[in-house]
């Protein structure tokens, strides 16, 4: 294998959340399936619903995100005309469709994109196609397309992050969608989750795609050592009214293995996470560490990365926040600079206080090192870097700034 496919199946190798552990859709559905069951109908209770009055329901929702993009690079590397960059994009415009059909411990799931980013620009993409089955005793089985649980920033969904999107740090290490089965068993303290899959980046593929794993399994397990209330981790937002503090603490296992069947890549890898959250009363501090080992049969490779950040209400709407994003790789690997770090500081407003339904981030972002080892369109490590607002550059000091306006229903 070339390094330039190892390089590329590095930025691929790491598993993203399970959409049933921490999904707000499902966890609302669930606390209204009590009034909805009582007649048949339909209306809206934060998403538009319809039912039966007994086991079969349906909602609808969606989001919306618009932004603006600005970004200034040196103009020694850049050139004239390309180190300022500004322009509009939109990255996620989803609609979802879930409920409950049969029996109301049978769900669904689906949801898809229609994305600047994906091929052709605004092209549909399916992301969650999925069914589960909640057994009682704690327990759901769940199954299809979906994400699974390797960083908690993947767990929470898009709408839910507190800058305009998530950390680079956790995006050079996901995978994104995956294909398979997971358990979810949930107590007061203690929820852990297991999966067995196609491995990092097999979003819709067929069985016999080469850019699938032989075999992936993954193993989560996340403490709420304090608090009682799961539900307050589906987003970085602690709200200022909140009844108490909350400390989650969360890691990771993810091994997949390739090289046995259908053209897959002769690489074994095994990425690893540790996560940590603790919330007061409208103000929260997170930490995640990130690593991936990557044996590609003639080399091994170890990248690492971390997050900190840290949010504070200064009004019942409005919300500051700052990031820093440090990169670790391997330097036999790479050349270059290796140790890169980032940093982020922004505001969020939340038009209706204490909801995500529509609201207004503006953030600054700077680069404090090279990034070609990064975004390199080639062989980064992140192959959207313009989602996260960065063109990359082989010189120091990239500055960007991105505003965005959010709507969902």
């Amino acid at each position: 294998m070339t390094q330039t496919k190892v390089l590329l199946f590095v930025a691929g190798m790491s598993l993203s959340a399970v959409a049933f552990a921490g999904n707000p859709e499902l966890q609302a559905d669930a606390a209204n399936r009590a009034s909805l069951s009582a007649a048949a109908g339909a209306g809206w209770d934060q998403n538009f619903w319809i039912s039966d009055g007994g086991n079969n329901s349906l909602h609808i929702g969606g989001d919306t995100q618009f932004r603006y993009n600005l970004t200034i690079r040196d103009e020694d590397f850049a050139g004239d005309q390309d180190d300022f960059t500004h322009g509009f994009n939109s990255p996620s415009n989803r609609i979802r469709f879930w409920g409950t059909i049969w029996d109301k411990a049978l769900s669904y799931k689906i949801q898809g994109n229609f994305s600047s980013e994906n091929p052709g620009g605004g092209g549909f993409t399916l992301e969650d196609a999925w069914g589960a089955y909640d057994f009682g005793n704690n327990f759901t089985m769940m199954w299809g397309q979906m994400k699974a649980p390797l960083n908690r920033a993947d767990i929470v969904d898009n709408t839910f992050q507190m800058s305009a999107d998530r950390s680079l740090a956790s995006a050079a290490f996901t995978a994104g969608y995956t294909q398979g089965i997971a358990g979810v068993y949930t107590s007061d303290m203690v929820k852990v989750t297991g999966a067995f899959h196609d491995g990092a980046s097999s979003q819709n593929s067929d069985f016999t795609s080469g850019a699938e794993a032989d075999y992936a399994v993954l193993l989560r397990v996340d403490v709420q050592a304090m608090g009682n209330d799961w539900n307050r981790w589906n987003d970085y937002t602690s709200w200022k009214s909140a009844k108490d503090n909350g400390l989650l603490i969360g890691g990771a296992l993810n091994w997949q293995s390739g090289g046995e069947t259908g053209g897959t890549s002769d690489v074994d890898a095994l990425n690893y996470t540790l996560d940590a959250s603790f919330e007061g009363q409208g103000w929260g501090v997170w930490f995640a560490f990130y690593g991936a080992h990557i044996d590609a049969g003639t080399s091994d490779i170890d990248n690492f990365a971390a997050e900190l950040g840290a949010s504070f209400f200064f009004t019942e709407q409005f919300e500051g926040f700052a990031r820093w994003d440090g990169f670790f790789l391997d330097d036999d690997a790479f050349g270059g600079d290796t140790d890169i770090h980032f940093a982020t500081v922004g505001v969020n407003y939340y038009l209706s206080p204490e909801s995500h339904a529509a609201k207004f981030t503006g953030q600054f972002g700077y680069a404090f090192n090279e990034t070609t080892n990064l975004f390199d369109p080639s062989s980064g490590l992140i192959s959207d870097s313009t989602r996260y607002g960065y063109l990359g550059q082989g010189e120091d000091g990239e500055w960007t700034l991105t505003l965005q306006m959010q709507v969902m229903f």
